[in-house]
């Protein structure tokens, strides 16, 4: 089931998510779209295990078949990538993928503007391809941070998945392209292209029935999610990967449990799930965002069961301990904001609230608090 300046960048990647946008999630690698046989020398592929060097003789959306100096030729799973780097791609589109995997989607963008137009134009496809990746994903990254420009990004990111179908990134965009319809308030739209996913690697199939169950949980159909998630969990696989979305999938039991107002089952189930997981590894960003999803459900349990000083303490854990992901950050400082002022503490509230606007003042939590005047 977590990247810091003071770490050369192959060290932040080594720790990095690999599924790259998850809302409570989480990422697939960034790796070039290209075609069979090609031969580019030193060529980097990150993996969950380090940094290989070598050559890629071919891409499929579910694996990278990569000719290492060490190790020779191997089949690298889609779920295992975290970034590729070809040896003749532009550096600011290198620069670019690094900003996306710390979810730094403006800068992200304002690197790939760095970019001449003619370079990636009479670049081979692959790099072209990783060019058009990052700008797809960046926009809807923005895009669902704000609940702005979504016609823009959908454009983006369905053109991509007709313009690039041997693609790595196949399964990322696809899980990108049902946010966006759930963004946009398409469930169907949303649950349908999950379940494309279901055709991917174990870990993949697992993440493809979460998230349709968490699309039916936000569509307040709880009795339907908990059979998503159950589906999830009952797809036999034993790599970390895979056991990393089946955590998730039970905090999605829990989180169903919640929605059908039974909230004091879910604070048991929630605190279960979580007494089991292990410790993130120190710049784990995949782990810390399932943890501090674990926490940010626990907190709203505990506000449904009124139990108000321990919905507090599960934001805080967020907000002190596992605030890498923006989003979940973003909504337990808000909640924070209100809980410290209901429980008499108005300069702790102002201190939550300042934060809050200061380091997401995109995100609709911000404009949540600015529309009721709080």
């Amino acid at each position: 089931m977590r990247n810091a300046l003071t770490r050369s960048w192959q060290e932040r990647l080594r720790y990095g998510g690999r599924w790259v946008l998850m809302a409570g999630c989480l990422t697939i690698g960034l790796v070039a779209v290209g075609s069979a046989g090609r031969a580019v020398a030193a060529d980097q592929l990150v993996t969950s295990e380090g940094t290989m060097f070598g050559t890629i003789t071919d891409i499929s959306p579910d694996a990278i078949d990569f000719d290492g100096t060490r190790g020779g030729r191997q089949k690298i799973s889609v779920a295992d990538i975290v970034m590729v780097q070809f040896g003749d791609e532009p550096r600011a589109v290198t620069d670019a993928k690094r900003l996306l995997l710390e979810d730094d989607y403006a800068a992200a963008l304002a690197a790939l503007a760095g970019v001449e137009t003619a370079d990636l134009d009479e670049a081979v496809v692959a790099i072209r391809a990783e060019g058009d990746y990052v700008r797809a994903a960046a926009t809807a990254g923005q895009a669902l941070a704000t609940g702005t420009e979504l016609p823009a990004a959908q454009q983006l990111v369905e053109g991509f998945l007709d313009r690039y179908s041997r693609t790595i990134h196949r399964y990322a965009m696809l899980e990108l392209a049902g946010r966006l319809a759930l963004a946009a308030g398409d469930v169907e739209a949303a649950i349908a292209r999950y379940q494309e996913l279901a055709s991917g690697p174990p870990a993949v199939a697992i993440r493809a029935a979460r998230l349709e169950g968490d699309a039916l949980l936000g569509a307040g159909q709880p009795q339907e999610a908990t059979a998503a998630f159950q589906r999830a969990l009952a797809i036999r696989a034993g790599d970390a990967a895979s056991q990393r979305e089946k955590w998730a999938a039970e905090l999605g039991v829990a989180g169903s449990l919640v929605t059908q107002q039974r909230p004091v089952e879910a604070v048991a189930a929630i605190r279960q799930v979580l007494a089991a997981a292990e410790v993130p590894a120190s710049g784990d960003r995949q782990a810390e965002r399932l943890i501090a999803a674990g926490y940010g459900l626990l907190g709203k349990a505990c506000l449904a069961a009124d139990q108000q000083q321990d919905a507090l303490v599960a934001y805080l854990t967020v907000d002190l301990v596992y605030p890498s992901d923006p989003g979940l950050h973003a909504e337990a400082l808000a909640h924070l904001v209100a809980l410290w002022r209901e429980g008499g503490y108005p300069q702790r509230a102002a201190e939550a609230r300042r934060r809050l606007e200061q380091q997401y003042p995109a995100s609709r939590w911000s404009a949540a608090l600015s529309a009721d005047g709080s």
